[in-house]
């Protein structure tokens, strides 16, 4: 129960994210922010496939709905827009950084425990961060 309790502040903190992608880019230009890397060459052509592959059974679905956590992250720090919506500064892309972290932690939830305190007490941090971003994210993607 504990882990699905912290996937589902997770999830809800993606979901925030890529309703906020999905406010600002109507369009999914947001997939232009997305950079290749070395694991991810080509970032663009991997989401539009997926989107593609999706029109047999829905073609209603937004862009986002494809999206991995960190094509998310990429494009709402690349995106003044996204951060002035979420009532952010620049520095929550470095924040946002820490998720992919913190999800692999709850998918290994004995992890943090055996490692000890420290390593609960860093856990418990980044729960409280996230149901902060929840709290702040939703009333101001919920106004006018």
């Amino acid at each position: 129960p504990f882990r699905v309790l912290l996937f589902t502040i997770v999830a809800e903190v993606e979901y925030l994210l890529a309703t906020t992608l999905d406010r600002i880019h109507p369009d999914d230009s947001w997939i232009d922010l997305l950079q290749p890397t070395e694991d991810r060459p080509d970032p663009k052509a991997e989401l539009l496939e997926r989107k593609r592959n999706a029109c047999s059974w829905d073609t209603t679905m937004p862009l986002t709905t494809f999206a991995e956590i960190g094509h998310l992250i990429e494009a709402v720090a690349a995106s003044p827009q996204a951060i002035e919506m979420l009532g952010e500064t620049g520095t929550i892309a470095d924040e946002l950084k820490s998720l992919p972290d913190l999800r692999n932690r709850i998918a290994h939830v004995v992890k943090p425990v055996v490692q000890g305190p420290s390593e609960i007490a860093k856990t418990a941090k980044q729960i409280d961060l996230l149901l902060g971003w929840i709290g702040r994210w939703s009333k101001r993607l919920s106004g006018p």
